[in-house]
C-alpha cells in the first residue's frame, strides 16, 4: 500500500475539496456545501439525502484529534437537529454520518473511536457510523488514479474549489475585511446572472469592467448563488496554471451543473482550449464566467469571432451607485475595531468624502478606508483614485527595510523590478533573484531573502505556495506606470537593458505584463508604450524586433506585435 504525501494538501480547504471528489466518484448525485461561511456541519451530503459527510484534515495525522473534533462538530449537530434552529432542514432526514479524515488509526484508536464517538453519535438517534480514514483513503485512490495525480504527484490543479477560491480571495490585504461585508447593489446584474445560469442554450457569459470595480466580488457572489440556490458544483480557474496543464477536466464528475469562473486570463489560448472541451458530453450541463477588464480584451475578441450560440451577450459592469459606494464605504468604516469611538455620524460624513474620491470603485473606497485604518485622516486622502494609489505606496516607502540601509531609492527599485516579473517564485529563482540583487546593490542573498518576508509581513506582496506577487493589480500597475509611462529616460534604461543582455530573466513575462499594461492604458485613452517611449513608435529598430521573436517568439495583447514584422 502507497502512502499518500499529505503534506501536499497542507490545509483543510484543499482536503475538502479532495473529499468531494472522492465522494463524488462513488455517489454521482452528492450534493457539496462549498459555499463559505457557516456549513450547518456539514460538506457533503448523499444523494439520497441520508448521509452526512465530514472532511477533517489534521496536520500531525494523530487521531486524538479526529476524535476531538468529532465529538466538537456533534455539539454543533445536537443544536442544529432542534426543531425551530434555522438548520433543522438540513438534518430531518439525515440517519448516517460520515467522518472522512488523514489520521492514521491504530487497534487502540480503534478502540476508543467506537466507545466515545459511534457510542454518542448513536444516543442522538444515528443509525450508522461511519469512518474513513488514512488507509481508506489510500485504497480508495489506488482505483481514482486522476485524482491522485491532481492532489499528490504534482500535477497542476487548473480549477479549485468555491471555498479555495473564497480564501485566496480574502487573502489581499486590502480587500481581506471587504468581502466579509454585505453586498450592495448590482441588482440589474444579479438578474442578469440568474437568467443565464438557468438558460438551456447559453453557456458562456463574458463580463468585463475596469480593475477595482468589484468584478471578482460579483462572481464569488454569483458563485455562492449558483451553489447554495441551483445546487451547482462551482471552481474557479488557477489562470497561471491553466497553460500549464494537459488534462483540465479529469476530476469533474459527468453531467453534473457546475460553474466554472475565469478571472482574467492573460492568454487567449487557453480559451481556445475551454471552448474545445464545451463539446465534452461531461460538460454538457457547464456554465462558464469569463472575466475581463475591457470589452477590447483579446480574449473577449476570441470568443466574439467563434460566433458561437452558446455564447451569452457580454455583461459591463460600471461603477456603483452614490448610494450604494457610500453605504458600503460606511459599512467598512463602522466595522474597523480602531474606528469604534468615532461618532456614526462623523463616519457617515467620511463616507461621502471616499464615496466622491472613488468614484464608484469598490476597490479604490477600501483602499482608503485601510489607509484611515493605518492612522491617515480623511484630510490627508487625496482627491482621485490616483492619488490613493500613490500614497499608498509612499506608506510602503516610509519604512525601508534594514536590509537596503535606509536606501529609498533602492527599496523604491525593488518595488518596480517585482511589478514587472511578477509572480515569480522567490525562492528558487535563481537567476531572477541575481538580476534584483544586483540592481539594488545587495550582496547577500540572505538579505534578499529578508526584503521579500519584510514585504509578504507587512502584506504588500501575497505569497501563495512558492509564488509571489503584488496584490492587487491596480498597485502594481500603477507601479509600473509612475516608472515607465511617465519619464522616458526610465523606459530607454530599461529597454536598453534587456538589447543589451544576452539572457533578460523572464523576457516573456516582462513583454506580457507591458502588453497587458499598454492595453489597459490604451482603454483609459493614456498613451504607454515602453519601446515607444524610448525609440519613437513603429517603425521599431530591427535590434527591438530581433530581441522580442528570439527571446520570446509572442505577441501578448499586441505589444510584441507592434514591433514584430
Amino acid at each position: 500500500m502507497t502512502d499518500l504525501d499529505w503534506g501536499k494538501i497542507g490545509n483543510g480547504l484543499t482536503f475538502q475539496s479532495l473529499v468531494s471528489v472522492i465522494v463524488r466518484w462513488e455517489d454521482v448525485d452528492a450534493r457539496v456545501y462549498d459555499r463559505p461561511g457557516k456549513d450547518a456541519a456539514i460538506d457533503i451530503k448523499s444523494g439520497d439525502g441520508s448521509c452526512v459527510y465530514q472532511a477533517k484534515y489534521i496536520g500531525d495525522q494523530k487521531f486524538n484529534t479526529a476524535i476531538y473534533e468529532s465529538l466538537n462538530e456533534l455539539e454543533k449537530i445536537k443544536k442544529y437537529k432542534k426543531k425551530g434552529h434555522p438548520n433543522h432542514g438540513h438534518w430531518v432526514d439525515v440517519k448516517k454520518w460520515c467522518l472522512i479524515t488523514n489520521a492514521v488509526m491504530n487497534p487502540t484508536d480503534e478502540k476508543n473511536w467506537k466507545e466515545q464517538v459511534e457510542k454518542k453519535f448513536k444516543e442522538e438517534g444515528f443509525e450508522e457510523i461511519i469512518l474513513w480514514h488514512h488507509s481508506d483513503l489510500v485504497e480508495k485512490l489506488i482505483n481514482m488514479p486522476p485524482v491522485k495525480q491532481e492532489y499528490f504527484e504534482g500535477e497542476n490543479r487548473v480549477f479549485i474549489s468555491l471555498s479555495e477560491a473564497f480564501e485566496r480571495i480574502k487573502d489581499d490585504q486590502i480587500i481581506s475585511f471587504a468581502i466579509d461585508q454585505e453586498f450592495l447593489g448590482r441588482e440589474n446584474e444579479m438578474q442578469i446572472l440568474k437568467k443565464f445560469l438557468e438558460s438551456p442554450d447559453k453557456r458562456v457569459l463574458p463580463i468585463h469592467g475596469p480593475g477595482g470595480i468589484g468584478k471578482t466580488r460579483f462572481a464569488l457572489e454569483v458563485s455562492i448563488y449558483a451553489n447554495k440556490e441551483l445546487e451547482s458544483d462551482v471552481y474557479w480557474a488557477n489562470v497561471e496554471t491553466m497553460a500549464a496543464s494537459t488534462s483540465w477536466f479529469r476530476t469533474f464528475i459527468p453531467k453534473r451543473k457546475t460553474l466554472l469562473v475565469i478571472d482574467e486570463p492573460d492568454k487567449p489560448d487557453s480559451l481556445k482550449i475551454l471552448l474545445e472541451h464545451m463539446n465534452l458530453s461531461k460538460l454538457a450541463d457547464c456554465k462558464v464566467l469569463i472575466i475581463t477588464r475591457s470589452p477590447k480584451d483579446p480574449v473577449l475578441q476570441l470568443l466574439r469571432n467563434k460566433r458561437s450560440k452558446i455564447l451569452e451577450e457580454e455583461l459591463e459592469l460600471k461603477q456603483l451607485s452614490k448610494k450604494d459606494i457610500e453605504e458600503f464605504t460606511d459599512n467598512l468604516l463602522s466595522s474597523r475595531d480602531k474606528l469604534q469611538k468615532i461618532p456614526k455620524e462623523d463616519l457617515k460624513i467620511w463616507a461621502k468624502r471616499i464615496g466622491r474620491i472613488s468614484n464608484g470603485f469598490p476597490m479604490w473606497a477600501t483602499l482608503a478606508v485601510s489607509l484611515i485604518d493605518e492612522g491617515k485622516s480623511t484630510n490627508d486622502l487625496p482627491d482621485d483614485k490616483y492619488g490613493l494609489a500613490q500614497l499608498y505606496i509612499e506608506e510602503i516607502l516610509k519604512y525601508v527595510p534594514p536590509e537596503l540601509n535606509d536606501n529609498k531609492q533602492a527599496f523604491k527599485v525593488f518595488l518596480e523590478l517585482i511589478s514587472l516579473f511578477q509572480p515569480f517564485y522567490f525562492e528558487t529563482d535563481q537567476e531572477l533573484r541575481d538580476f534584483i540583487a544586483g540592481r539594488i546593490n545587495l550582496t547577500e542573498q540572505r538579505y534578499l531573502n529578508e526584503l521579500f518576508m519584510n514585504l509578504i509581513d507587512r502584506k504588500f506582496l501575497k505569497k501563495r505556495g512558492r509564488l509571489v506577487e503584488i496584490k492587487p493589480d491596480v498597485i502594481r500597475d500603477h507601479i509600473l506606470y509612475e516608472w515607465l509611462g511617465k519619464d522616458k529616460r526610465n523606459a530607454e534604461e530599461l529597454v536598453s537593458s534587456i538589447l543589451k543582455a544576452k539572457n533578460f530573466p523572464h523576457l516573456n513575462t516582462v513583454l506580457r505584463q507591458l502588453g497587458r499594461l499598454e492595453l489597459s492604458y490604451k482603454f483609459k485613452n493614456t498613451e504607454f508604450s515602453v519601446p515607444g517611449r524610448a525609440f519613437g513608435y513603429p517603425p521599431a529598430p530591427p535590434q527591438t524586433r530581433t530581441c522580442a521573436i528570439n527571446a520570446s517568439g509572442s505577441s501578448y495583447y499586441g505589444f510584441a506585435a507592434r514591433y514584430i514584422e
